[in-house]
């Protein structure tokens, strides 16, 4: 290999050693960090200036281990499953759609619980 390539290489190192939580450059900054023309964050800034971003249509799952009592924690509030199913992981799907967290073990549901969303829940906008 040339010694440009060990040059470039090094100067990568040097910069995520002064900068460790920079995202690793892929390309021309340009080419990954903008805005789509016409996008805007304004009309999701309240009368207080808070950012308040609506929901949108989709699921989000996350993995959980069932502790010893047969429960698990999901977003801050602890949920019985089974206790059979202690110290074995399971799948929490949030729908916002449905406003509801479903749990699968090995693919089989195993409960739902209701998962109150507050406000309108819109169409994804990709």
């Amino acid at each position: 290999m040339s010694s440009d390539f060990y040059i470039a290489r090094l100067v990568l190192v040097e910069q995520r050693r002064n900068d460790p939580f920079r995202a690793p450059a892929t390309g021309p900054p340009s080419a990954s960090r903008h805005l789509p023309d016409g996008f805007s964050l304004d009309p999701y800034i309240d009368a207080r200036g808070h950012l308040a971003i609506p929901i949108a249509k989709g699921r989000v799952s996350f993995v959980r281990k069932v502790d010893a009592h047969g429960c698990i924690e999901f977003n801050g509030a602890e949920y019985f499953i089974r206790r059979k199913l202690e110290r074995q992981y399971v799948v929490a799907t949030l729908s916002t759609h449905h406003r509801r967290v479903f749990i699968r073990h090995e693919g089989k549901l195993v409960k739902s619980f209701p998962f109150p969303i507050p406000g309108p829940i819109i169409k994804p906008l990709l």
